[in-house]
């Protein structure tokens, strides 16, 4: 946590405007929740904690679980024209890069802006078991260093097959890592 800001909405951080569709979720198990945070479950069985707005509204938090089921639904599909290629590619990266044993199940941040109406997969957050910083406990076998591990996730799985954003994932790599 010594490497990246709290994730918050503000205008000096993440701006989103106030209105009810746009939001800040994140991607959890249901062993990291206490009962007192507003959680949206997807047909796909991901949990989303909604952080903000804070105080959702039924009629919001309606709007905003049918938007996450639409991305998850076009994910699934392969249909990736509703995200910010780039975002996603690059949260990938830096999960894969990483070992990110959290990717794509727990602290992964996602948000939605109604101006724009695309999904932003970030920001960045909870890196603390990566690189191979897990328990003792864990096993090796889990995030092994020699095999794409993001690519064998369930939403990464999907866009990692999807030549647009491999195409992408290939390009930014080269740009940014090498």
């Amino acid at each position: 946590y010594l490497l990246t800001e709290k994730v918050e909405v503000s205008e000096k951080r993440l701006y989103l405007p106030e209105n009810e569709i746009s939001f800040l979720v994140e991607m959890n198990e249901t062993s990291k929740l206490d009962g007192s945070e507003t959680v949206i479950t997807t047909k796909g069985g991901k949990i989303f904690e909604v952080h903000y707005p804070k105080n959702v509204s039924d009629s919001a938090l309606k709007k905003i679980s049918t938007k996450i089921q639409e991305l998850e639904d076009s994910i699934i599909e392969g249909n990736l024209s509703g995200i910010d290629l780039d975002s996603f590619v690059r949260r990938m990266l830096v999960d894969e890069i990483f070992s990110n044993i959290d990717a794509d199940r727990n602290s992964s941040y996602y948000f939605y802006s109604e101006g724009t109406n695309t999904f932003y997969a970030g920001p960045l957050w909870d890196y603390d078991l990566c690189m191979n910083n897990t328990p003792p406990t864990w096993e090796a076998e889990d995030n092994p260093p020699n095999v794409i591990n993001a690519a064998n996730l369930p939403w990464y799985s999907k866009c990692y097959s999807n030549e647009k954003f491999y195409t992408r994932l290939k390009e930014i790599y080269k740009e940014e890592y090498l």
